[in-house]
Order: C-alpha cells, then sequence, then structure tokens
C-alpha cells in the first residue's frame, strides 16, 4: 500500500513482477492479501489502484482482486526513454462495503 491517508482511511495498492513469475497467479495472490489486510486489520475504508491501459493483464489482476472498474484518463509519462508521451492510465476501486458484501 501506498499514497496511505490515515484521515479517510484510504490508501492505493500496487505491484511490481518480474515477468518469469507471470500468469502463474501469484500477483493475484498477493494482491488479495493485501487488500484483505487493509480491510480487516487497517480498517481502511477504500483502495485504488492503477495500470497503463497498454497492460491488460494487470487490470485483470486487479478485477480479479475484487475491484471494479472506475475511469480512465491520459497522463504525459516522464519517461527518459519517451519523454511527453500520452498513456492512458486506468483505474480501479474497491470499497469497505463492496469488499464485505462479495466476500
Amino acid at each position: 500500500m501506498h499514497k496511505i491517508d490515515p484521515v479517510l482511511k484510504k490508501a492505493a495498492i500496487g505491484y511490481i513482477i518480474n515477468k518469469k513469475y507471470w500468469n502463474q497467479g501469484l500477483t493475484t495472490e498477493a494482491n488479495r492479501a493485501v487488500i484483505e489486510l487493509a480491510f480487516e486489520k487497517f480498517g481502511m475504508n477504500k483502495l485504488t489502484a492503477l495500470h497503463d491501459k497498454d497492460n491488460p493483464a494487470s487490470g485483470k489482476v486487479m478485477e480479479k482482486s475484487g475491484m471494479r472498474f472506475s475511469h480512465e484518463e491520459p497522463y504525459a509519462r516522464m519517461d527518459n526513454k519517451e519523454p511527453g508521451r500520452i498513456i492512458t492510465r486506468v483505474y480501479y476501486v474497491l470499497t469497505k462495503e463492496d469488499y464485505f458484501a462479495n466476500k
């Protein structure tokens, strides 16, 4: 978890995994564990996550973890390799209410 707001009890979650571990369910399993911890131990109200639209597999991890699509928005990537490249970020959200309703 990062971007933790202790007053509103919301945070962002994210992950990076080496390609040799892709498509084994490991990221989904880890994401579900973080979500459980966030809501059941830390009492969070809301979790958000995002991915590059060009990486739909990351969105599948979010969906399998119980998160729901929120919105898309363009983002100017600050990258030495591709300065100013516009990418589309896809946002997902999971509220405490949805987590416990679908548990």
